[in-house]
C-alpha cells in the first residue's frame, strides 16, 4: 500500500510582504513580519530560495512558493 499523502500545507500562514536586496546584493524577504534570509527556519518552514518576486519554502519536504502580490 502506498503511504498516505502528506497533509496539505496551509500556505496562507506564510505571509510574504516584501523582498529587497541587502548591502551585499543578496535577497532578503519579509515573511510574517520578520526579515529572513535563505536558510532561515520560520514557522515550521525552511527558506530555500529568495528571488526578486517570490520566495520558496520547504515545509516538511513540500515546496511552497509565495509570490509578491
Amino acid at each position: 500500500r502506498p503511504p498516505p499523502p502528506a497533509p496539505a500545507v496551509d500556505e496562507s500562514k506564510y505571509k510574504l510582504s516584501g523582498i529587497m536586496k541587502d548591502p551585499d546584493g543578496k535577497y532578503v524577504a519579509v515573511l510574517d513580519s520578520r526579515v529572513v534570509y535563505e536558510g532561515y527556519y520560520i514557522n515550521g518552514a525552511t527558506v530555500e530560495k529568495i528571488e526578486s518576486d517570490r520566495i520558496t519554502l520547504d515545509v516538511n519536504g513540500q515546496k511552497v512558493v509565495r509570490r509578491l502580490f
